[in-house]
């Protein structure tokens, strides 16, 4: 079996960015004390160390609500059955 390994670099920065904005998100760094990576879409904010960890946010939290939808389409066709 062939081992994967998977690599934040900087070639993946700018993939990120652009999957965040096809998902509506406006992407921006803010400079403080810490460097903030932010994306934001309507009433959701996220905040990460790089796009990477943002682009990760953001898939996870839509993995959540497909799954969720799901369930409760299957919960619906029972008692309906």
């Amino acid at each position: 079996m062939t081992e994967i390994e998977k690599i934040a670099a900087g070639n993946v920065l700018v993939p990120a960015i652009l999957a965040l904005r096809r998902q509506s998100f406006a992407v921006s760094l803010r400079q403080g004390a810490l460097q903030e990576w932010v994306a934001e879409r309507s009433n959701l904010t996220l905040l990460a160390q790089d796009p990477m960890q943002l682009l990760g946010l953001g898939i996870n939290r839509w993995l959540v609500w497909a799954v969720l939808a799901f369930l409760f389409l299957i919960a619906t066709l029972l008692v309906l059955k």
